[in-house]
Parts: structure tokens; sequence; C-alpha cells
């Protein structure tokens, strides 16, 4: 099924390859029910096939025995679950969060795709995997414009572009700076010069917005862009019962890969909110880098393990690997 074919069929996501259809299945979380609509996007949300089979190069074992808990929503938790199985470590997948797309974020980004081709816009700049789903399914058969338009994507995001055919790479250069974060991004971009440029971001609902979110798009005024925000998709919170398989905390580490992630956590009450403090635990809580560890201690939680290389999962878990005692390498 192609892009058109798809949209045609009034599904909200590209087919997931079958890696993925196997994840959902084989880490559908417990203690959620009645919850048909979460069961479907865990299965059919998009996974870029080249992500998701990506192997890791390293001495196995370096997590062994270790129960990992990670609260990644499903769009990214095949990938994080892949580097952390090499690793040989027992995962729990426990989202908190659901990133969905309803009729009014496909409306909010046909027209930007309207704005792309007909309305001056100068570039796009992607901060998330679901973004460039959305892009891409409003698109149909065609490809975002060649040079000179700006196209920027963050970390392995920016591989999705090829991979979903929305670029020609010989015609078109992805903007991707070597920290993954939306301020590097932005000072990549450099300079705006009073050009607009689209920014699918998501509409938070039952949750803070991060902060990252108009950080990202005030640096860009600061610049000399014009952003244009687009609420590409929802960002939800899963409900008080998203803690279920996470039980009395019998886990040897959690990882965050977002704020909006934590605050999920935090509202389900899990433990009595007890777990906050490092002092009133026995497991490390990690994030995926730093922009989430300044959103997880905006939230009072006491962060253990930072990842260092946040341009892919492989970063966290290696940092988590050293604490842990193990400290092999987990490099891609």
């Amino acid at each position: 099924m192609n892009r058109s074919e798809l949209r045609a069929s009034g599904r909200t996501s590209l087919p997931s390859c079958q890696e993925s259809r196997d994840f959902a299945n084989q880490w559908k979380p417990i203690g959620i029910t009645g919850k048909k609509k979460f069961s479907e996007y865990a299965i059919r949300f998009i996974l870029c096939v080249g992500s998701a089979q990506r192997r890791v190069r390293n001495v196995r074992g370096s997590l062994a025995g270790r129960r990992v808990a990670t609260t990644t929503p499903s769009h990214y938790a095949p990938r994080l679950a892949e580097i952390l199985r090499r690793e040989e470590a027992d995962v729990v997948w426990c989202p908190t969060i659901l990133t969905e797309f309803t009729d009014r974020t496909r409306a909010n980004v046909d027209s930007g795709v309207h704005q792309i081709f007909d309305s001056g816009v100068s570039g796009i700049a992607f901060t998330s995997r679901a973004g460039i789903t959305a892009f891409s399914v409003a698109l149909g058969d065609r490809r975002l414009p060649e040079n000179p338009f700006i196209i920027a994507a963050l970390g392995r995001d920016a591989e999705c572009l090829n991979e979903l055919k929305m670029i020609d790479p010989s015609k078109s250069t992805v903007v991707s700076p070597a920290i993954a974060t939306p301020s590097a991004l932005v000072e990549a971009l450099g300079e705006g010069k009073g050009r607009k440029i689209l920014c699918p971001v998501p509409l938070v609902v039952d949750l803070e917005e991060p902060p990252v979110v108009s950080d990202f798009l005030q640096d860009l005024m600061y610049r000399g862009w014009i952003p244009v925000r687009v609420n590409a998709y929802i960002t939800r919170w899963i409900g008080k019962d998203c803690d279920g398989v996470l039980g009395d905390g019998d886990i040897d580490a959690l990882i965050f890969t977002s704020s909006a992630e934590v605050e999920g956590l935090i509202k389900s009450n899990w433990l009595m909110g007890n777990w906050r403090k490092r002092e009133n635990r026995t497991f490390l809580v990690a994030t995926h880098g730093p922009v989430t560890a300044a959103g997880a201690a905006r939230l009072g939680i006491d962060v253990d393990v930072v990842g260092q290389r946040f341009e892919s999962f492989s970063g966290v878990v290696e940092e988590l690997a050293t604490r842990l005692g193990c400290g092999r390498s987990v490099v891609l």
C-alpha cells in the first residue's frame, strides 16, 4: 500500500514493518483495559523499516539479567526495545502517552502541504518521527520540493525522509545537526532573514505542553525565521492505569524518552509518587538525552543516567550499562 492508497483507505498511519507488528503483539501492555484504540495504534503506527531493523554491534549481554522498563510510545518503542534486547535486558514496555492523528490534525497538515507548494514557504523543520509520518501521508505520491527548499530533521528521524520517499536525496539536502536537539537544529538552520518555515509539532492533550515546543518556535524567531506552527498530531495521556505493568517497581531501570512520558507516569500516581526521589527507590531513572532530563527535573524527578549520544537510543543504553556496572560498548 502506497501513501495515496493509505490516504484513500482512511487509515491513520502507514503500514508498519513486520517487526513493529510483532513488537506490538508481544509487548501489548497489561493494566490497560478497554483501550481498543490504543491497541490499534500500537500495531499500526509507522516505523521506518530501516530504523526498526537496525542492529547493534557490541559485546552481547551487557544488560543480561537486568529488568529495564520503558515508557516510550509505540512509534519509537520497537527501536529502543531492539537495542535493549540485543543487550539481553528483560524489557518491560509501559507506555504512558499515545500519539495519534485525527481529522483535525490531518486538516492542519493538508493546509501545511498547500503552503509548501503555493504560499512561498521556504522550508520545513521536523522535530519528531510523528510529524514526518503526518506529512508523508498528506503528500501522497508527491515529494517535498528540491533545493533550495529547506528540509530539517533530527538524528535517525532524518533517514525516514528518504525511506518514505518524501525526498529525492540527489536533489534535496537535509539539515541534521550533530547534536540531535531542537535548539541545535535552529543553529544549524542559521539566519532566517524573514523566511517562513513550517514546524510540525504536537497538540498536547491532558498533559502540559513541554517547554521545548515553545522554546523551539521562539528560538527560530530570534534567528530571524517566521515559524508557522502546524499541529500535526496529538499527544495524549493514556490514562491512570498506564502504570499497571510496572507493578510494585521490581525493575532495575526506567527509561524516559520525553518529558511528556514523565508527566504521564506522575499523573498515574504510581507508587504514590514516592519514586520521584532517588532515596525512595531501588531502580535507576534514565533519560534519552539532556532535554528529557531537564524536563524530568522540572517535574521533580531525580535523574540518575542521561544519554550522551542522543542521536539514537544506543546512547542511553550504553550509559545505563556503564552505570549498572557492565560498561561494555553499545554503539551502532
